[in-house]
């Protein structure tokens, strides 16, 4: 890939800076009292190249400006005022951490333990990782017993924890609060989250302002799935790329009476066509943001209009007549032929291509669709710069303070190699200008992992909180793979509503009336897709007043009360 190329895609993102902190179970001052992060180079040895010096960050919603290049590959972000000496500890030290078994990373590793990385890892930071690898098909059940048992390993991912997620977690006395020891113990890990933006520094703590959990946090912002469709196919027929919903119905009717495609559009059980239904104004089955304030897609009537149009996507056949129980994947059906749209992931063109039934495929990834040309898609992806591998510190571990320097180290400019390139020599080597490129262990994997997965065994990729390299597959894509993340990542997203939060006492009325409710629209919106209810006033009116019986406007009300919280985080 080209520099250029890769310098209009980092325009994309957007770097401002925002403040972060962190602490264990005592109140804590702001973070903005905590000692100022300096900007300056990163504390541990920088790559082989220095880095240039840092471009005072955009203003909030300026785009960096186009053949701008930051940060290629390169580990700049700021040093705060504390650095941590490596190893952490003389004696040998221990820490337990639950990690459940991902099924496409069992395909290529029985545990994290022949991760390649680990002894080097060991060797610098002074720390042993014993791993928990419950399957994700048995974790969830798993960790409740542990939870139960009352003994916990050091390290978890909680966010799926039963009455009210991290909050709970820690109202439970399961997990630290993480302000003081981030600020403390993590100033790699701060410098990282300084160099994000907004919304990210609001996902990263609670309604009560308590950080929680420590995230793995991105270089840059960009959009790696979206929509996906044969161009090859178009190509043949003639046809544009299908920017409206009349486009859209026209191409997939093409598609179905040339290639005689079951799946033509592949949709998940629930029907709800992401960067689709937002065509309509509305956000699927959730509730959206509507002049700032909080509304139900649930009784817009424009949701008829797209259970109509699905319904009739359902009588032309132009979706599985079972999609709602359909075993079979997007890129199953793709590339054998059985669909012509699909959602798709950037680092899976090269493998699509090579799996394809036909020697022509060529996928393409296309931008939302809306109800008229030149129409803005207001349901993007909130530019959030957290990934995975997201875990927090249990209340079971001895040694806090040392377990939070540990992670820090993913942070440091060795850590970030590991983490995101592994081992020089063997899964990657320096370029003619100092930068960093993969070999064919991940590149181009012999044993075909996919590029992404092959980081699990080759780099200690998503495995702890990291500071992630997003952009360096970019330098393994090619021309479709860099489109489809400019389009897919061209959105706007002023009406999607963020995750929110609640509290302990408000988490067991909001569970129960959310969970009543879309249980009930989920069997009436299939009953109203596969023709069981005819489509008209009388039975749309007396869907919306039983959403309405059911609590739909107490519901928005507790919505919106979370989120005017979100808004003073």
């Amino acid at each position: 890939m080209t520099k250029k190329i890769l310098a209009l895609l980092l325009a994309l993102t957007m770097l401002f800076a925002v403040m972060a902190g962190c602490g264990s179970k005592e109140e804590t001052a702001p973070v903005e009292e905590s000692a100022p992060v300096e900007e300056s180079a990163p504390a541990e040895e920088p790559v082989p190249e220095e880095p240039a010096p840092e471009e005072p960050a955009p203003e909030e919603g300026e785009d960096l400006t186009p053949g701008e290049e930051v940060g290629e590959n390169v580990f700049q972000i700021a040093e705060s005022g504390t650095t941590i000496e490596y190893p952490i500890t003389d004696d040998e030290l221990t820490f337990v951490l639950w990690k459940a078994m991902n099924p496409h990373f069992a395909q290529m590793i029985s545990s994290f333990e022949e991760n390649i990385c680990l002894d080097y890892i060991q060797e610098q930071t002074g720390v042993n990782l014993d791993f928990i690898e419950p399957s994700e098909q048995t974790s969830s059940e798993q960790f409740n017993l542990m939870i139960a048992s009352g003994d916990y390993p050091d390290l978890m991912d909680c966010t799926g924890y039963s009455g009210g997620g991290l909050s709970a977690c820690y109202a439970d006395e399961v997990i630290y609060e993480l302000t003081d020891l981030i600020a403390e113990h993590a100033p790699d890990y701060w410098a990282a989250v300084e160099n994000s933006n907004d919304a990210t520094m609001r996902s990263l703590k609670d309604d009560e302002g308590n950080m929680l959990c420590v995230y793995t946090i991105n270089n840059v912002y960009f959009v790696e799935r979206g929509l996906e469709t044969r161009n090859d196919w178009l190509e043949e027929l003639g046809l544009p790329i299908p920017k409206t919903v009349d486009q859209l119905y026209e191409t997939m009717l093409a598609f179905k009476a040339e290639y005689n495609t079951p799946k033509t559009f592949n949709i998940d059980a629930n029907g709800v066509i992401d960067y689709v239904v937002g065509a309509w104004g509305i956000s699927g089955l959730n509730s959206y943001l509507e002049d700032g304030k909080v509304v139900s897609s649930l009784t817009n009537p424009a949701l008829k209009d797209y259970t109509t149009f699905i319904h009739n996507m359902y009588v032309d056949g132009l979706i599985d007549p079972e999609f709602y129980n359909s075993p079979m994947g997007p890129n199953s059906n793709a590339v054998n032929d059985l669909t012509g749209f699909w959602f798709g992931m950037a680092d899976a063109f090269s493998s699509d291509k090579a799996m394809a039934k036909d020697p022509d495929f060529d996928a393409i990834g296309i931008g939302a669709i809306t109800m008229n040309e030149g129409d803005t898609y207001h349901f993007g992806d909130l530019p959030t710069m957290t990934g995975r591998a997201n875990l927090s510190i249990s209340t079971c571990c001895e040694e806090p303070e040392k377990c939070m320097e540990f992670i820090n180290w993913f942070f440091t400019s060795d850590g970030y190699m590991v983490a995101n390139y592994g081992m020089e020599g063997e899964s990657f080597t320096y370029n003619e200008d100092g930068e960093p490129v993969y070999t064919d262990l991940i590149a181009n994997n012999p044993d075909g992992f996919n590029k992404v997965n092959a980081k699990v065994v080759y780099a200690f990729w998503n495995i702890i909180p990291f500071y992630n390299a997003q952009d360096a597959l970019l330098y393994t894509f090619e021309g479709r793979e860099v489109e489809s993340i400019e389009v897919w990542t061209n959105m706007e997203y002023d009406q999607k509503l963020p995750t929110l939060s609640y509290t302990v006492d408000e988490s067991a009325e909001y569970s129960n009336l959310s969970t009543e409710i879309s249980t009930y629209v989920e069997q009436e919106f299939l009953k109203f897709v596969v023709g069981d209810l005819e489509i008209n006033d009388e039975n749309w009116n007396a869907f919306v007043d039983q959403i309405k019986a059911m609590g739909i406007d107490r519901q928005v009300e507790m919505e919106q009360v979370a989120y005017e919280r979100y808004l003073a985080r």
